[in-house]
Parts: structure tokens; C-alpha cells; sequence
């Protein structure tokens, strides 16, 4: 019996950083902290990458407007870009066509003060569609699996690079509100910020 007690004591010693068993407790702590936070660039956090295939950029809108709405808890729809009459033709990319109808397609949103009452996106209705059912999933999953909300809006980022010589720019999400995408109608989607995270 004593002796089972005393393997479980190894085996728990030699689990520990040995930093602590010199008495060095400040590295100790360093390096759990390093364990615990990830700061390599696989933290999204730190370098977030757009991607069309898991993600939504949102143009044309006051970015104040849109955070005083989801943060008094107002629901805010996704505007997709009106899809063109081409006649049988090829229909051009939902950015070039936003340009035509005097969207602005520059992801540098204003800080104005104007109402906000859509997020209009650079996709056509079928992809915006799509993209937000498969977010929307992927994030009940995580809800799922981690009880934790993974699904967040961004508003703004940092630029920030490795070196004074580097030409790769990283970019750091400033302000992240967690939302929920619903279906508004069978045919449009919205976003709604979560209750009771401020």
C-alpha cells in the first residue's frame, strides 16, 4: 500500500516543470504561462487570416453604428450583393458589381455615427447563403463539443510584423464581440451578439 502510494508521488514529481524542484518558482511559472498561451502565429489571435472560405467581411457601414446595434442587442441582417441581369452572360464578381452600384468595397470601415441597419457583404444571396449556414454549424459544434462560443465579429485590427525588416504584415483582431447568426426568414440570416458578455 505504501508503496503504491509512493510511486503515485513519483510519478506526479516528475510531471513538474523541474524548474520547480530547484526552487526556481518565477521560471516555473514562465513556463507554464508559455504552455497555457500560444504566441506563435497558429494563434488567431495574433495572426488572423481572412479566409473567403470561413468568414464574412462586412463594407459599406458605419462601424460604431454596427457595434452600438449587436451591443444593445438588436439583430442586424446580412445584406448580400443584388446578383446582376446578364442576359445568359458571365456574371462578374459580387466586388466588381458593388463597385458599379457605388458600394464601398474598402474593408476600412468609417467611424461615423450613421444608422446601421444591414451588413452588407461582397457575395451574391447563394454564397452568403451557404457560408453562413456552414458557419453558423461550425460554431454550434464548438458550442457543442467546448460549451465555449467560438464565433466572434471583429471590429478592426492590429498590423503589426515580426521585425523592422520584415515585409509581412500580421494582423491582430482589436475588438472581438461574440455573436450568434440566425435565420431571420427562410432567405436571410442575421447576426445577434450574445447576452450577457458586457
Amino acid at each position: 500500500m505504501q508503496n503504491g502510494a509512493n510511486e503515485t508521488a513519483n510519478s506526479t514529481a516528475h510531471s513538474i516543470s523541474a524548474d520547480f524542484l530547484t526552487g526556481s518558482t518565477e521560471i516555473g511559472l514562465d513556463r507554464i504561462r508559455t504552455r497555457l498561451l500560444d504566441i506563435t502565429n497558429r494563434n488567431k489571435l495574433l495572426n488572423f487570416r481572412h479566409s473567403p472560405a470561413s468568414s464574412l467581411r462586412v463594407v459599406d457601414v458605419s462601424i460604431d453604428a454596427v457595434f452600438q446595434h449587436l451591443r444593445d442587442t438588436e439583430k442586424l441582417a446580412f445584406l448580400a450583393v443584388p446578383k446582376p441581369d446578364v442576359g445568359g452572360g458571365e456574371v462578374p464578381p459580387a466586388k466588381d458589381f458593388a463597385d458599379e452600384l457605388g458600394w464601398n468595397t474598402s474593408f476600412d470601415l468609417s467611424k461615423g455615427n450613421n444608422s446601421a441597419v444591414s451588413l452588407p457583404v461582397l457575395c451574391y444571396h447563394e454564397h452568403l447563403d451557404t457560408l453562413s449556414r456552414k458557419i453558423a454549424s461550425a460554431a454550434k459544434t464548438a458550442i457543442e463539443e467546448s460549451g465555449a462560443n467560438m464565433l466572434y465579429l471583429v471590429f478592426g485590427f492590429l498590423e503589426w510584423y515580426e521585425s523592422d525588416d520584415s515585409k509581412q504584415p500580421h494582423l491582430a483582431p482589436l475588438v472581438a464581440l461574440p455573436v450568434t447568426i440566425e435565420r431571420i426568414t427562410s432567405h436571410h440570416c442575421g447576426l445577434r451578439a450574445e447576452t450577457g458578455t458586457f
